[in-house]
């Protein structure tokens, strides 16, 4: 449609402009400038060389009058060429312009909606381990009153302030992921704390806890190797926590979720430890893969379940500020893989061990 209506402007210029025997140029000059704005720079281009041709062969520029053959000035037809030139970069530029704020202006509308969205569900997510906090501490204090301190109701008790220290390190993980991404979208990286880290060992960590919390998913936990690494341990179990309990949340229940820890050699040689988390939930829309690990980007098919959008962007920026990379392949309605991989080193002593669970 672009370049039907630039060249309808070539053709109304060159049926116009005999008629004005005084002000060809203007003309020409004016269909340059749609020529540009509809269709960019080197469309104006084009239309500029057609137009100098034209100039140059049907009028004399020196008399202002229609000539049947070519008697052009060298001087006039300089001008309209520099004129028209930058003509068409003026208007390229300026159609450019237009367009980037315009997409800023979507950009920036879209943000606003993320953020609302994303307000609202870290406020749900803070709002649930409180409510639970509360419970356990109101129940735990009601036993205490009712039954003295007998065994069964220290136990009781027990179980309540177990239930809060659990709900409060959510709490905090939930915080201290807030504090990382609001440091990894200011362009600064997170202070990493790294030491010799063991990655079976956070991941079984992390395992215990969903076997305990979600005991109709059944997890499977196996290691072909034990990597170690200069890690740090506590982001590291953040991110593995993450992947797990995306794959509790996005899963049916009574779907299993397969955990495995390898290593694999790299190009040069190096040691690289990996960590695949794989689900058979409802999967992701292969549209929406390339925005997965966007900051607040939530897919269509999750509008019911709750959650903040921050997780695996979080993720992903970790593992990159420790030397390593996250993908994920999925496919809607039959689950998703997730994989992460890290630069390991030697271990101490022996080679790696194998174990499974």
């Amino acid at each position: 449609m672009a370049l039907f209506c630039t060249a309808a402007a070539i053709l109304a210029a060159m049926v116009i402009a005999p008629e004005f025997n005084d002000a060809p140029v203007p003309i020409f000059l004016a269909a340059v400038l749609v020529s540009a704005w509809l269709c960019g720079f080197w469309t104006g281009s084009a239309t500029t060389i057609l137009l100098t041709v034209a100039l140059t062969k049907m009028f004399d520029l020196s008399r202002a009058s229609p000539l049947p053959r070519a008697e052009d000035t060298a001087f006039d037809v300089t001008l309209f060429v520099a004129v028209a030139l930058l003509i068409n970069w003026l208007t390229t530029r300026l159609r450019s312009t237009i367009r980037n704020l315009e997409e800023a202006q979507v950009a920036l509308e879209n943000a606003d909606r993320a953020r609302d969205v994303f307000v609202g569900a870290a406020a749900h997510d803070l709002k649930s381990p409180l409510s639970a906090i509360s419970a356990a501490a109101q129940l735990a204090t009601s036993r205490l009153v009712r039954g003295g301190s007998d065994a069964s109701t220290l136990d009781a008790v027990r179980v309540g302030l177990g239930d809060i220290e659990s709900e409060t390190s959510r709490m905090s993980t939930l915080l201290d992921e807030l504090l990382d991404l609001t440091q990894l979208q200011a362009g600064k990286g997170v202070q990493l704390q790294l030491t010799p880290t063991r990655l079976f060992n956070v991941v079984e960590q992390v395992v215990a806890k969903y076997r305990a919390n979600a005991p109709c998913h059944p997890l499977s936990l196996e290691a072909t190797a034990d990597p170690i690494g200069m890690w740090d341990a506590n982001r590291l179990r953040r991110v593995v926590d993450n992947l797990l309990s995306n794959a509790v949340k996005y899963s049916p229940p009574g779907s299993g979720i397969e955990v495995t820890v390898s290593e694999e050699r790299g190009v040069a040689g190096q040691r690289v430890a990996w960590l695949r988390v794989r689900d058979h939930g409802i999967g992701i829309a292969a549209a929406e893969m390339e925005q997965l690990f966007a900051p607040f980007f939530r897919g269509r098919n999750v509008a019911d379940i709750s959650g903040t959008g921050l997780g695996l962007a979080g993720a992903q920026a970790i593992i990159k500020q420790l030397g390593g990379s996250i993908q994920a392949e999925s496919q809607e309605g039959v689950g998703s893989i997730f994989s992460l991989n890290l630069p390991a080193q030697s271990p101490e002593g022996s080679g790696p061990d194998s174990r499974g669970t």
